[in-house]
């Protein structure tokens, strides 16, 4: 059985693409990445990010998170989509849920490129940090 997002899964595809275009329309213009936005643009849909920070953030359905997040990375068109499912997503996913799913992100790191660079970019910690140090992945925590 594969760890891969299901492409038929009407659901989470279509959530998946619209929050990918609430990152599309939050883009920074080319020399401002750097800079915060100072509003949300119109037509931003909140229902569905506010749907996949739940998922992210509740441990009701830990597998599902796991597919959505994989399947974001698959669809995502570019390094900034693939940068914001990695800090919009998989940080807060793996932060509440990591130990949990160390056997899942270890499959990743060895089978797809898109999640080793969305790992390499957020922070870590638990059994997931420890892992990631091991494969040379970790993102030093300025805090610690």
């Amino acid at each position: 059985m594969s760890d891969m997002p299901d492409p038929l899964n009407g659901e989470d595809r279509e959530l998946a693409a619209r929050w990918l275009a609430n990152q599309r329309l939050c883009r920074p213009e080319a020399g401002r990445e750097r800079e915060l936005p100072v509003e949300i643009p119109d037509g931003f849909d909140h229902d569905a990010d506010g749907a996949v920070l739940n998922l992210m953030v509740e441990d009701l359905d830990v597998q599902r998170a796991w597919r959505l997040v994989r399947l974001m990375l698959q669809l995502a068109q570019d390094e900034y989509e693939i940068s914001q499912v990695a800090i919009g997503a998989l940080e807060t996913l793996l932060h509440n849920n990591g130990d949990a799913l160390v056997g899942d992100v270890e499959e990743a790191i060895q089978a797809d490129k898109r999640f080793r660079k969305a790992l390499r970019g957020i922070y870590l910690n638990g059994k997931v940090r420890e892992l990631a140090q091991r494969e040379g992945l970790h993102r030093s925590d300025p805090l610690n």
